[in-house]
């Protein structure tokens, strides 16, 4: 592999790398929009959830309200003496301030044009001047006046507010609808930017696939190239090899050839020796034929002339011949020392042949180790280009995720603080310097001792040491100091981090500065506890601290005090120097009769110029005489304000615990009737309330002992009053209504003798006996061949209701009756005992509903919030209290209630049946309502349980009933 194709394979590496980034940052980009479309729909159901429906509850709820008040201003006209007058009046002015209340959050909370707030507000104000009419004509005694305004101008004031109220409501739905909208539009476009960061990552997981595929590919063929060159190189090398054996094989071909050459010289000079031989044994010859050629030449002495030349002749050719031969000789000499020489050079030519064969073979072998190396170095190479990527991936993977953590950890909003396994700090970020004031030199090196405010006890430290050792864990809420020396709370949580052994090596730990949540937190609860103009506390914290009043006298058996104080001349100092003296006015005796009351004891402030005080530990009555006149003599002393010297007084009503026997609630209505007193017999004064409270008690004695005698003796019997369906004619269910059949007294009604027991222990053990008759009349009914398909409907008292085993002990009672379907009893709550615990009560209608058993909220209409916890209670039916259908035909107010209930019992989904069905009249009514189910004496009286099946046979609804 060359240069270039490395370079490639590093290009290509890069290519993927920043693929994967890009894959990514474009993931993250994803991830971005999702959160923000969620973050979106959160606000978006937040706003459905806090604003339009806040709003449609707060309407629904003044609305209610307002017909409350207007029903109380009725009996502020139908009153027969004072008393009954100033309750009344104190019933509309509760509503009156929770109407107000009401208009306050739908201000805070409306998103829509405020103008129809306004106008609706206006006209509930305008309404406050006709009822100061009305009540100031009821109190000039004319009493006939005042029910001309009320049910005139009254009843339209209350008509225009109901409509524009029902707009008010009708935006907030609108809106909410609204926000429903743009939820699903937010959710739709999460989901679809979730669904393409999915394709998006599928594609991109894909690409990058095909990237690696052909990178391989092309390292494949990097590598068939690299083996194709070296196998040339070793071809190559074997063709120059095989030259060079050739050429060497020439070389010793023609050393060969002069070696033969060299011999064939050898052989001619041999044959010149033996030639030389054959010359001398001639001259021998010739010697020996001169010897007889001597003995001729006396012979031929004639011819020695003649060949005596020819003698010489053959001298000069002999001695040349000796010279030529001399010459041979030497040429053989040069030959043979040419042939000896050529022979050594072939030698050593051999033994340079045989060196460069050992050569060639050692250099054969290095060629086929090398070509193994080269194989073996191949495939390392493959092997470690390949580790490289998958390193070079976990090093951009470990970078970006070291990148991630480095980002994170310098731009996180939380302060990260790292120590070591001794708890010893050795880094920081900048939100930790920021929310500690500490830089991060001053830091490093320190125990986060240095941040401990003192406000928590060495056993908080202990116990999140110990739940760390333990769980590697710990989060909660801690407070610290600033480097200023300031206290800040910070939500922490620290996370111990353990090597591969197990062992911990480092502790990390996030925290947040809550410190502006704290602050606002008790902002809150201070506004919720506390009243805003002079700083005392409101009702609501005023019932906490009197329920923990009457537990704790209960325990130490001694007496709480409940004193209603109300300022005398107030409203008109209002009227006179306006409501900014008033308030001034109001700081004032607020932090003077603060001050006349006893270390413990609570002033508060419930409204208007009214005041309630909560005196604890009082072993006497006389006990609180002090503090009252404390009280009186801080409310008259003179009150400069500005240049304008002001004199009110006050009236106070007082009531004790527990010699006034009651819940919270009615204390104060007690201690609210004695200032009525007080303000009657000339004010500037208090008044106790109730003085003949022991023939009270002693009359409330003698009436349980009757009833429990009554219950010992089985004189309490059942009626059935029927419930039809007036446009079948078909006989839904029977209430069962419990009779005193009284020995001396005769048949007595409920209302005779259950308030008695309202808060007795015998209210539950009458409420089962109810049940239990019930179930056993139901069960003889059956037996007597009466097929009622209709349910028998029980009244369930508030007590029974809450009472913690109410399930279970409703259980055993229908275990008694096995062959009684659980579905045909029916319990009907009351509204108002509903409200006291919503929850509970609903868990426990949810638990009986399981079992069977049905449910109806009974006399709606009466309860103080029924429009809020309507939707929380899973009562099947709907009973609208006989006060409203009663009257419904003459009196609109009332007609108005009930179809305000028929319409909210529709639109919750909910069954609705009238009581107090008198006349066919009210039955024609109900019926074009849309109400069809009916019970009262207009259909039947209550009856014996043995009257029931005759009259179900004979029963027909009215011929003007049916459509």
């Amino acid at each position: 592999m060359n240069y270039s194709e490395s370079s490639q394979i590093k290009a290509s590496t890069k290519i993927i790398s920043a693929g994967f980034i890009i894959m990514i940052l474009l993931v993250m980009l994803f991830a971005l929009l999702v959160l923000r479309e969620n973050t979106k729909l959160a606000e978006l159901n937040d706003k459905m959830y806090q604003h339009p429906f806040s709003v449609s509850v707060a309407v629904l709820e003044a609305n209610n309200d307002i017909l409350a008040m207007h029903r109380y201003m009725k009996d502020v006209v139908l009153a027969t003496n004072k008393d009954e007058l100033e309750v009344a009046i104190s019933l509309v002015e509760q509503h009156e301030h929770e109407v107000y209340r009401q208009f306050e959050l739908i201000k805070e909370r409306y998103l829509g044009n405020e103008g129809k707030i306004n106008v609706a507000y206006i006209t509930f104000v305008d309404w406050k001047s006709l009822r100061d009419e009305v009540i100031a004509l009821k109190r000039d005694n004319e009493d006939q006046l005042a029910a001309v305004i009320t049910k005139g101008k009254g009843a339209a004031y209350v008509k225009v507010l109901n409509q524009r109220m029902s707009v008010l409501q009708d935006f907030a739905r609108n809106k909410a609808l609204e926000f429903k909208d743009n939820s699903q539009h937010s959710y739709d476009a999460s989901k679809s930017y979730l669904y393409a960061m999915l394709i998006f990552m599928l594609l991109s997981s894909a690409i990058t696939v095909i990237f690696v595929i052909l990178l391989v590919r092309r390292a494949d063929d990097y590598r068939n190239e690299a083996e194709e060159r070296f196998d040339d190189l070793i071809n190559s090398s074997k063709i120059s090899m095989k030259k060079k054996e050739e050429k060497i094989k020439r070389a010793h071909e023609e050393i060969t050839l002069q070696n033969k050459d060299k011999e064939k010289r050898a052989d001619e000079l041999v044959i010149a020796k033996e030639e030389k031989g054959k010359r001398a044994d001639e001259l021998v010859i010739a010697k020996e034929e001169k010897g007889k050629r001597a003995d001729e030449l006396v012979i031929a002495k004639e011819e020695k002339g003649k060949r005596a030349d020819e003698l010489i002749l053959a001298n000069e050719e002999k001695g040349k011949r000796a010279d030529e031969l001399i010459l041979a000789n030497e040429e053989l000499a040069i030959q043979n020392k040419e042939k000896d020489k050529r022979a050594d050079e072939l030698a050593l030519a051999n033994i340079e042949l045989a060196f460069q064969n050992k050569e060639k073979d050692k250099r054969a072998d290095e060629l086929i180790i090398a070509k193994e190396e080269k194989e073996q170095r191949a495939d390392e190479l493959i092997l470690a280009n390949e580790e490289l990527a998958f390193q070079n991936k976990e090093k951009d993977k470990l970078a970006n995720e070291l990148a991630l953590a480095a980002s994170v950890f310098t731009h996180a909003r939380e302060g990260i603080t790292i120590t070591d396994a001794a708890a010893t700090i050795i880094d920081v970020n900048d939100t930790f310097t920021h929310i500690t004031g500490f830089s991060r030199e001053e830091a490093i090196g320190q125990n986060p001792r240095i941040l401990q405010s003192g406000r928590q006890s060495p056993d908080f430290y202990v116990g999140m040491w110990q739940a760390l050792l333990k769980d590697d864990y710990w989060s909660g809420e801690v407070w610290n100091r600033r480097k200023n020396g300031e206290v800040y709370a910070e939500m922490k949580t620290i996370s111990a981090v353990r090597n591969k052994r197990g062992i911990t090596t480092h502790y990390v730990a996030l925290g947040s500065d809550i410190t502006p949540m704290k602050e606002h937190q008790d902002q809150l609860e201070w506004m919720a506890n506390y009243d805003v103009l002079t700083s005392l506390p409101n009702r609501t914290l005023l019932a906490d601290r009197l329920s923990q009043a009457m537990v704790q006298s209960l325990r130490h058996h001694n007496s709480v005090a409940v004193v209603f104080l109300d300022l005398d001349g107030f409203k008109d100092v209002n009227d006179v120097h306006g409501h900014d003296v008033g308030d001034d006015l109001l700081i004032v005796v607020s932090l003077r009769m603060k001050e006349a009351l006893r270390e413990g004891d609570t002033l508060a402030r419930i409204g208007g110029d009214e005041f309630v005080a909560v005196l604890a530990d009082l072993a006497s009555v006389e006990d609180c005489e002090p503090v009252l006149g404390r009280l009186l003599l801080a409310a008259s002393e003179p009150i400069t304000v500005g240049d304008v010297v002001l004199k009110v007084s006050a009236s106070i009503g007082v009531t004790l615990y527990p010699q006034d026997s009651v819940d919270a609630d009615l204390l104060m209505r007690h201690a609210d009737q004695a200032m009525y007193e007080a303000k009657e017999s000339g004010k500037n004064r208090y008044h106790l309330f109730d003085t003949v409270q022991d023939d009270a008690v002693k009359e409330q004695r003698e009436n349980l002992e009757a009833i429990r005698s009554a219950l010992d003796n089985h004189q309490f019997i059942l009626y059935y009053q029927p419930k039809v369906n007036m446009r079948t004619g078909a006989v839904t269910g029977v209430e069962a209504l419990i009779r005193w059949q009284h020995p001396k007294r005769g048949l007595l009604n409920p209302i005779e003798f259950l308030p008695v027991i309202e808060n007795n222990p015998m209210i539950r053990e009458m409420g089962e006996w109810v049940i239990d008759t019930a179930l056993t009349q139901i069960s003889q009914w059956q037996e007597t061949g009466l097929n009622l398909s209709i349910c028998t409907s029980v009244n369930i008292a508030a007590v029974q209701l809450q009472q913690p085993d109410f399930t279970e002990r409703l259980a055993t009672l229908l275990a008694a009756h096995p062959d009684v379907d659980p579905r045909y009893l029916e319990l009907e709550v009351l509204e108002t005992s509903a409200l006291d615990d919503v929850g509970h009560v609903s868990a426990v209608m949810n638990a009986c509903m399981a079992r069977g058993v049905n449910f109806a909220l009974d006399d709606f209409g009466t309860g103080y919030s029924s429009l809020t916890h309507l939707r929380r209670l899973p009562a099947g039916l709907i009973k609208i209290d006989q006060s409203f259908v009663r009257d419904m035909l003459v009196d609109a107010d009332d007609l108005a209630i009930v179809e305000g209930v028929i319409a909210l019992a529709k639109s919750f989904k909910r069954e609705v049946i009238a009581e107090g069905v008198e006349t066919i009249e009210h039955g024609i009514a109900l019926l074009q309502l849309g109400c069809e189910l009916a019970q009262g004496y207009g259909i039947a009286r209550p009856m014996p349980a043995s009257d029931v099946p005759a009259w179900i046979r004979e029963w027909k609804p009215d011929i003007s009933w049916p459509t």
